[in-house]
């Protein structure tokens, strides 16, 4: 699994968590460019097993020394899951993250973490890098607090802050606003989404050309990445819709108050990204066509892989 690029220019990239929709488009994307050794629960799939709930960060030691660059894309985003076992989600979210940043001071690496929207409480948007952390939720919390430790404790920092993001699956990860929708509609199920819940969503693409810009020019700044486009849920399926005519699926909307969750929800936590357009020189692609890219690159899967079944 290990894909090294002999290049002598090319940084040695250890990305843990290397099978999540953040990891696999990482890699993805960029693996022709870097050297890189994966890390994550799964043997068959990854170069180094490490499972964060019952492994000490020592047995990752020598991969850690290796690295010029660790992008950390452990986590648990399941905000319900974190509200509802908040002790497990504290050893991934927060525990982690911290014993990499303390391990830096041995291995001198540039550390690249992930962090969320949720650490804002929807009250008073556009939130940009200096906005205040208000969380509402466990899973917030536990971010904000791994972002002051590393940013009080990291020489080598790179905070990444992706919102909501999107796109095609490439493994066996859980469900993205996307990849749940276009099933659903592809299937022609009906469906009731949110439409007081509002975000500027990020496409998978954008998050991976910021990775790409911050390890070649070895940035150590704090990012808040989203797309242009604000929309609530209700917005973004209708927009699959639009681009699926021969959908059945009838689309209701509602707000948030007809969904019982164990966590709050912050109601709009849409970024101002101008700090990663003038720094980073990324700057999104149009909801619009974003989706009508993804809609015709899912259909077009999905009609391959059916051929496939039919001739086996």
């Amino acid at each position: 699994m290990t894909t090294e690029n002999k290049s002598t220019h090319s940084k040695r990239i250890l990305l843990l968590g290397s099978t999540s929709f953040t990891g696999s488009h990482t890699l993805n994307s960029l693996k022709d460019r870097y050297s890189f050794r994966t890390v994550g629960r799964q043997a068959d799939s990854v170069d180094r097993q490490f499972d964060v709930y019952n492994d000490d960060i020592s047995a990752l030691s020598k991969d850690l020394d290796w690295a010029d660059v660790v992008v950390n894309c452990f986590s648990n985003g399941d905000v319900d899951s974190c509200e509802v076992n908040p002790r497990p989600s504290a050893q991934l979210n927060l525990d982690f993250p911290k014993a990499l940043c303390d391990f830096q001071k041995k291995s001198d690496f540039h550390l690249v973490h992930f962090s969320s929207n949720a650490v804002y409480d929807g009250d008073n948007p556009l939130y940009s890098e200096t906005s205040g952390h208000h969380p509402i939720n466990t899973y917030g919390r536990l971010k904000s607090e791994a972002d002051n430790y590393l940013k009080d404790n990291s020489a080598k920092l790179t905070l990444l802050r992706p919102i909501t993001m999107y796109g095609q699956l490439l493994g066996e990860q859980r469900h993205n606003p996307f990849s749940f929708f276009f099933d659903r509609l592809q299937n022609n199920q009906d469906i009731v989404a949110v439409n007081d819940v509002l975000v500027n969503m990020l496409h998978v693409d954008v998050l991976t050309q910021c990775i790409e810009k911050v390890i070649d020019d070895s940035i150590y700044e704090e990012f808040n990445i989203s797309g242009d486009d604000i929309v609530s849920r209700f917005g973004f399926v209708s927009e699959i819709k639009r681009h699926i005519p021969s959908s059945s699926s009838i689309v209701t909307e509602t707000d948030s108050s007809g969904f019982k969750t164990a966590a709050r929800r912050p109601l709009d936590t849409s970024f101002d990204n101008q700090k990663m357009k003038s720094l980073l020189g990324v700057h999104p692609i149009s909801l619009s066509n974003s989706i009508e890219a993804l809609v015709a690159g899912a259909i077009s899967k999905s009609l391959t892989d059916d051929d496939i079944r039919k001739a086996a």
